[in-house]
């Protein structure tokens, strides 16, 4: 059935408001087509957790793929300003940035031996507050939320896994000595954070330096700055070996073996203010102030500016993200244009581009199937999501909704992915 007739049906329809709250007509065969094209074959496609930014009505609605059906609307004490994925797809985390609060949905998909569990999702009870939640990264099994803190209240991060979800907690917490815009990046066994000193805050000193914490169980020592400087430092990426800030005038290129880590600067002559990469990808998408792509390529030490839209003009760049197998990257650029980059390990070359939406929209937000090559993009202005299969880079679908979505992210089992990537970030 297309999705205009499936529209059409639906209009004439009663549907009880409680039980559907969000309506979604599947192309189940063009879905099925984008199933299984990985080692493993996922036993589920996974469910899709979107935010309802609604005062008091706010909420978290939550999509399962496979039946093509809303399978929970759970409210929502503020109101949602972004939505991400746990490290190992159980858990979304819900930020509301505004009030100061993180919330977790359970999305109900988990395997049991070798049985999938579909369960009911639930608003789990347990929640984290802390003054403006910002940047979230992910690494291998965990994941590091840091906020920004604000006046008398410093910043400072959490370390989390799925499994510390599971029972309600988080693994530690480090607080730093004033506010600052800054994030933290997990590495194995330790984080890598953005420092600030009262006295650098008292003067006005622009921020530029990068800690060590080492987790020791439940806390973290200090083993810390690293000597090179990163002025202005702003977005940063991991991948299997290196950990990757922007600054003013290039990169700061952080290596880890083991417990040693090393630390040095790539000098490219622009502000690098973004950064992606992945577990999978030997090379990061250093993003300039100007629009510019740089491949930061660590095992060469270069920085080689790359045609990621093929166009003479500057569309500028609106979201971006890896999917979860590090085969592509995608680009939304400012006209509504979904580009996407096949990933070959050490460069990018430029496959394919989809209208995605009419126009450009701030509120857009990327996410990507674990088990299937699908990408999901929100459309506020349109009230729904725009499913397209990256292997054909062509729209298979849309999830049409009764709201403008704010914030979307996919949950599930994902049989071969390296759960090391960077979530969307606005550009």
């Amino acid at each position: 059935m297309s999705i205009h007739s499936c529209v059409h049906i639906l209009s004439r329809m009663l549907i009880p408001a409680a039980v559907l709250v969000l309506t979604a007509c599947n192309d189940d065969d063009a879905l099925r087509d984008a199933h299984g094209d990985h080692d493993h074959e996922a036993p589920s496609s996974g469910r899709l957790v979107i935010g309802d930014a609604n005062g008091a009505a706010s909420r978290a609605l939550v999509h399962d793929l496979d039946t093509g059906t809303t399978v929970a609307s759970l409210p929502l004490r503020h109101a949602p300003t972004a939505l991400y994925a746990s490290p190992g797809g159980r858990y979304a985390v819900v930020v509301q940035a505004a009030d100061g609060l993180v919330s977790f949905v359970d999305g109900g998909v988990w395997l049991h031996d070798d049985h999938v569990h579909a369960d009911t999702p639930t608003l789990l009870a347990f929640e984290r507050s802390g003054t403006k939640p910002a940047h979230y990264q992910v690494h291998e099994d965990q994941a590091a939320l840091f906020y920004d803190g604000e006046g008398d209240t410093p910043a400072g991060f959490d370390l989390l896994t799925d499994a510390s979800l599971a029972v309600s907690q988080i693994v530690a917490r480090a607080t730093l000595p004033v506010p600052v815009h800054g994030v933290a990046q997990p590495r194995d066994g330790a984080v890598l954070a953005v420092d600030y000193s009262a006295g650098e805050a008292a003067g006005g000193v622009p921020r530029s330096a990068v800690k060590h914490y080492q987790l020791h169980g439940d806390h973290f020592h200090d083993e810390g700055r690293f000597a090179t400087p990163c002025d202005n430092l702003h977005g940063s990426a991991g991948n299997e070996d290196y950990t990757a800030f922007g600054c003013t005038d290039g990169v700061l290129l952080i290596q880890q073996d083991g417990e040693t880590f090393t630390d040095r600067k790539l000098s490219i002559g622009q502000r690098i203010t973004q950064m992606a990469g992945h577990h999978a990808v030997e090379v990061f998408a250093g993003f300039a102030s100007d629009g510019t792509l740089y491949v930061i390529d660590p095992a060469t030490d270069t920085a080689t500016p790359f045609d990621w839209n093929g166009a003479a003009a500057d569309v500028g760049i609106r979201q971006y993200r890896f999917d979860a197998h590090g085969e592509h990257l995608l680009i939304l650029d400012r006209t509504g244009m979904l580009h996407v980059l096949e990933a070959h390990g050490d460069h990018f070359d430029r496959k394919a581009a989809v209208q995605v939406l009419a126009a450009d929209d701030s509120a857009a937000r990327i996410t990507t199937s674990g088990a299937d090559d699908l990408a999901f993009v929100t459309d506020p202005a349109g009230m729904a999501v725009v499913v397209v299969d990256l292997a054909t880079v062509d729209i298979v679908d849309h999830v049409d909704l009764d709201f403008a979505p704010t914030g979307i992210t996919w949950l599930g089992i994902a049989p071969d992915a390296d759960h090391d990537h960077e979530h969307d970030h606005d550009h």
